[in-house]
C-alpha cells in the first residue's frame, strides 16, 4: 500500500502514545474516582451517605430550613457526580479503545 510522510507518520506515532498512556493512566482514574466515595465517606460521611443525614435531622443535631433541603440533596448530588465521572471515563475508554483499532488497520495498511 501507500506510505506515510514525515508529518502523517509522526501524527500516528503520537497517537500511538496516547494509546499505550491510557493504559496506566484509565485505571488509575478509575481506581481515584471509586476511591473518591470511600475517602469522603471517610473524612465527612453527611456528604454520601443519606442515612446520617437523616439521623442528624431527626435528632436535630442540624439547622432547619435551607439546611434540610441542602442535607437531603447533597447525598443524592455527590453520589450522581461520581457516576458522570465513572461514564466519561468509561466514554473515554471507548474512544481510546476504537483510536487503538485504527491504529491496528493503518499499520496494516502500511505494510512490511
Amino acid at each position: 500500500m501507500g506510505t506515510l510522510t514525515d508529518a502523517e507518520g509522526e501524527f500516528v506515532a503520537q497517537r500511538r502514545r496516547w494509546v499505550q498512556a491510557w493504559r496506566y493512566a484509565g485505571p488509575t482514574l478509575l481506581l481515584l474516582i471509586l476511591a473518591l466515595p470511600l475517602l469522603v465517606f471517610w473524612q465527612s460521611p453527611l456528604l454520601v451517605d443519606p442515612r446520617r443525614v437523616a439521623q442528624g435531622l431527626t435528632e436535630g443535631s442540624l439547622e432547619a430550613g435551607t439546611l434540610e433541603l441542602m442535607a437531603l440533596l447533597l447525598p443524592v448530588l455527590f453520589l450522581v457526580l461520581v457516576l458522570v465521572l465513572l461514564l466519561m471515563l468509561a466514554y473515554l475508554h471507548l474512544a481510546l479503545r476504537n483510536e487503538r483499532r485504527r491504529l491496528e488497520i493503518i499499520e496494516q495498511l502500511r505494510g512490511p
